[in-house]
Parts: structure tokens; C-alpha cells; sequence
């Protein structure tokens, strides 16, 4: 017999209305064990988006509790999960390694989206730390894969991309075949669906939530550069890994600023504390302390700094500001004297 020639192989071209229903037919004629590969290597928007494609696919991706588990472990150090639940009040030992995954992802979501506008300020404007503090309590408790996805992918690194160290739960070849589909899933993200809901059907399933509403909006040009996120916010998130969670190296937490280029940025932080004086013993009066530094050299420096952010004022600390150091700003009367002195 015979070999047929190569382009023989390939399949005829599909209508426009019928490209979609063809993906769908490849898709579920994988074999199982090829399936569940390209699956395991999703992100988990592209992975929730993919299974509303078919009954089949729906089925794998919210019944495979293995795989919720294995992404719960990679994507939460060591308490965090546990630490988190029990602010959710999510009874751990009941709830699906799928729900655990989705409640916790989804509150991380949510308290960067309050806490933004409350640490998105200008440079060198000074910010009481009571506004600090209360936009920190809203991340109590999100941890290292949170803050890169949610704040750190705010300076242009798309979710899809492992940032390094971090969520390294992607492989190019078995992603782009499974994402290339998912662009074809419609997704709303706001419900949290029963875990016990029926697969049988691809044309009843309820559609599993998406964690964050999509990728972000901007896309790279050749002249344009990425949206920074505020300092401040990237600083709260840094609290939270070294300060609340003493499991997150700053090691790992220096690779990931030096990712996404926000090591230089440059904060101070004054404290008033109550002093003494020498031969007293009881305090007389107060002392200024200043931290000012890149968050780099904060990062790599002595870990009081980030214990008394995470405390606050309280105890010895009398009152608290925190800014943004930039570059000054140029008056009128700055430029007119830069004029006259050429």
C-alpha cells in the first residue's frame, strides 16, 4: 500500500461557525492519560475556562481531586492554607481540595482589589500609618504565589507566566494547545459552585468560577512600558510573606522583585517611639526612628523593620508615616533658578 502524502494528513479547514465544535471533538478524542498531562500544566483560569468546553472535560477537571491537591501544595507554603481557612472559617478536613483552592485564591483576589486604592498614592506624599495598617489587615494572611499573581502581574507579567520560583505549573507545548481552546470558553466568576454538581450533561454544567475576572488589559508595545503597581501595596504584600509568614526566605522574595524590576523602588518609614533618658527609668520623651531604603535593601536588611510594620502602633510606637520617596518635584521657581544660573 501505498503512503499517503503528508498533506493528506492534514484535516480540511473548518467553517467559521464549526471551528469551535471541531476543537471540541479533537479535544475529547485524546486518550485520557495525554489529557490529563495538558490539564496537569494549565493555569487554573485557563484550566477552569477549558472545562466548560465539554461534559468530558468538566468532568476531569472538578472531580480530579489529586490534582487540587498537588496544586494546593505548589501554589501554598507550609500554614498558609490552613491559616487563611480558618479566617474563612472553612472547615478544612470537610471542604474538597477544589473548594479550598477556589475560596482561598478568590479572598486573595479580593483584598488586593479593596487594599489598591488605599495604598495608591504619589511619590514623596506623606501617609499616616493608620491607612497602611488598615489596608494590611485586609491581606492578613495571602501568601507568596497571591502576591506575585495578584500584585506583582500588575507590572506587566501576564498570569500565564511563571514568575521564577513561583507556580512553575506550566509547560509551553501541552499550554498553548490547551489555552488555545480556552479562548472559546465564556467564564463568570463570582459564585462559588456546589462541589457535588452534577457532570453529565455539557449543556446543563454549571460553570465553575474563575478567580480573577481575566488576564490583565494591557499588552506590550514597542513603546510603551507596563503599569507599575502602587509601592505601597507591593510593600504590604512583602510584609505579609516576611512578617506573617516566617517560612518565605527573602532570598526568594529579592529574585522575585528583581523579576519584575521594583527592587529600586525607594520607601521611609518614621516611627515615634518613647525614649528614655540615661539613669531614668521611666520614659521622658520620644525618639524619631527612620528606615529609608529600596525594598531590595529592606528586604536584605534586619527583619525588626518588617515586625514593626506588621505591628504597627502599639506599645512603645507612638504615631507612624510612611511614604513613597521619588524623585522632587520641579517648581516654577526651581527651573526659573536653574535658567538663570547658565
Amino acid at each position: 500500500m501505498e503512503n499517503p502524502h503528508p498533506l493528506d494528513l492534514v484535516p480540511p479547514v473548518a467553517e467559521e461557525g464549526e471551528e469551535e465544535e471541531v476543537q471540541r471533538e479533537c479535544f475529547d478524542t485524546l486518550p485520557l492519560f495525554v489529557l490529563s498531562n495538558i490539564l496537569a500544566r494549565l493555569h487554573y483560569r485557563d484550566l477552569l475556562a477549558l472545562s466548560q468546553c465539554s461534559g468530558t472535560l468538566h468532568g476531569l477537571v472538578c472531580d480530579d481531586e489529586h490534582a487540587w491537591e498537588v496544586r494546593c501544595k505548589e501554589r501554598f507554603g507550609p500554614g498558609e492554607l490552613e491559616r487563611v481557612g480558618r479566617r474563612l472559617g472553612l472547615d478544612l478536613m470537610a471542604s474538597t481540595w477544589r473548594r479550598k483552592f477556589h475560596r482561598v485564591v478568590s479572598f486573595a483576589k479580593d483584598a488586593v482589589r479593596e487594599a489598591t486604592p488605599m495604598l495608591t498614592v504619589e511619590d514623596n506624599t506623606v501617609m499616616h500609618f493608620s491607612r497602611f495598617e488598615d489596608a494590611q489587615r485586609m491581606l492578613e494572611g495571602i501568601s507568596l504565589g497571591d502576591v506575585c499573581e495578584f500584585i506583582l502581574a500588575r507590572g506587566g507579567l501576564h498570569y500565564g507566566q511563571s514568575v521564577r520560583g513561583v507556580g512553575t505549573r506550566s509547560s509551553a507545548g501541552a499550554s498553548s494547545r490547551g489555552s488555545a481552546l480556552a479562548t472559546h470558553a465564556r467564564v463568570d466568576a463570582d459564585a462559588h459552585p456546589d462541589d457535588n454538581a452534577s457532570t453529565s450533561s455539557s449543556t446543563s454544567m454549571p460553570q465553575p468560577p474563575l478567580i480573577d475576572r481575566g488576564a490583565p488589559s494591557w499588552h506590550p508595545s514597542a513603546n510603551e512600558k507596563p503599569p507599575r503597581p502602587p509601592t505601597l501595596l507591593v510593600l504590604a504584600g512583602i510584609v505579609e510573606c516576611l512578617a506573617r509568614s516566617p517560612t518565605i526566605f527573602p532570598a526568594k522574595v529579592l529574585r522575585l522583585l528583581d523579576d519584575v524590576g521594583l527592587g529600586g523602588e525607594r520607601v521611609r518609614i518614621q516611627m515615634w517611639t518613647l525614649g528614655r533618658l540615661e539613669g531614668v527609668g521611666f520614659r521622658l520623651r520620644d525618639e524619631v526612628i527612620v528606615h529609608e531604603g529600596t525594598l531590595a535593601e529592606l528586604v536584605a536588611g534586619p527583619t525588626e523593620v518588617w515586625e514593626a510594620l506588621l505591628r504597627g502602633i502599639k506599645y512603645e510606637v507612638r504615631d507612624m508615616e510612611i511614604q513613597v520617596v521619588g524623585p522632587p518635584k520641579r517648581t516654577f521657581w526651581s527651573s526659573w533658578g536653574a535658567g538663570a544660573g547658565q
